[in-house]
């Protein structure tokens, strides 16, 4: 099956990566700012133009809501790190809307699932001078994957998930939207 093919993608498929995605998917920041702010234009349409402001495209979200609606994926899981970096992103890019945006994000992120990091595990992690708060994600991961044989985890840094998840066993579904993105 061709990878264009994601927009119809039939049952026997979902239900056989479903594994991954029973406990849930981790999102990097740039995925929960494509997220959150899709679901704000959704709900504010008269905002729409701040997707361009933010160079969120069409083709980013349609990427993201298609992996989410065709896998069954309803269970998100962050990091406190992740929501500093989100939370910073959204007060450095978008001042003017930035407490609307947090108003309309908290139920949605009061009801996310939290896997926390120590700072001296993420301090100490060998990938930490090279990717910083991403290094959250990892132990995320792998916690993840401790806790329930399989894990997911979403981001649109293609160079993280190449580097980091290419070489992991089948316990790890990593979507790299960067490059997905393209085929919508």
């Amino acid at each position: 099956m061709l990878i264009t093919d994601l927009n119809e993608l039939p049952k026997s498929i979902s239900l056989k990566y479903s594994k991954y995605f029973l406990n849930g998917i981790i999102f990097d920041t740039c995925v929960l700012f494509v997220y959150f702010l899709d679901k704000y234009v959704t709900l504010h349409p008269e905002n729409k133009y701040i997707l361009n402001h933010l160079n969120i495209s069409e083709s980013q979200i349609l990427c993201l809501n298609t992996i989410l609606k065709n896998f069954g994926i309803s269970k998100i899981i962050i990091t406190p790190h992740i929501l500093a970096e989100f939370l910073n992103k959204i007060r450095s890019e978008y001042k003017e809307g930035y407490k609307e945006i947090k108003k309309e994000c908290l139920e949605d992120l009061k009801k996310f699932e939290e896997i926390y990091s120590h700072k001296n595990e993420l301090l100490a992690h060998n990938h930490f001078i090279e990717l910083g708060n991403d290094v959250s994600l990892i132990l995320a991961t792998e916690s993840h994957l401790k806790q329930f044989q399989f894990s997911s985890i979403a981001s649109f840094d293609g160079r993280f998930i190449r580097k980091i998840f290419s070489k992991s066993d089948n316990k790890i579904l990593a979507f790299d939207l960067g490059t997905l993105q393209y085929f919508f």
